[in-house]
């Protein structure tokens, strides 16, 4: 896949705004970014960086994203999902950050989701939230 324009619905990429490109990406299109490590900050805790694309493209309330990203982390597999919201990065493994970057790209229900690397465990985790073949 290279640069370009797109087709999604209705829209495309040369019809769209920079800002309603921004909505539809973070809305409707979500990426799974190959390298959890470089796609997440070190200093700030994970659930609340999965928490952020919530207060950007919704009208949730604080105690709604917390409650929202906890039900995230228990999704894609955490069992204590209340101590990873408090985790750093660094703190875990490269499957647990894999599963943090699936949660904040499943946060807010998109209709597509771009894996930049899927694997098979990747697949997996997001078909068990959305129903695929």
């Amino acid at each position: 896949m290279s640069a370009g324009p797109f087709v999604f619905g209705i829209a495309t990429s040369s019809r769209l705004a920079s800002q309603s490109c921004g909505r539809i990406r973070g809305e409707a299109i979500a990426l799974i970014p190959q390298d959890p490590a470089l796609a997440l900050n070190p200093i700030i805790q994970v659930g609340i960086q999965i928490a952020e694309v919530l207060r950007a493209h919704s009208h949730l309330t604080r105690r709604e994203r917390r409650m929202r990203v906890e039900e995230l982390l228990a999704e894609v597999g955490f069992d204590q999902p209340r101590q990873i919201y408090r985790a750093y990065p660094h703190q875990l493994s490269g499957g647990q950050r894999q599963r943090i970057v699936i949660a904040q790209a499943m946060a807010c229900r998109p209709a597509l989701v771009i894996a930049d690397e899927p694997t098979s465990k990747t697949r997996r985790l997001v078909c068990k939230q959305r129903s695929c073949p």
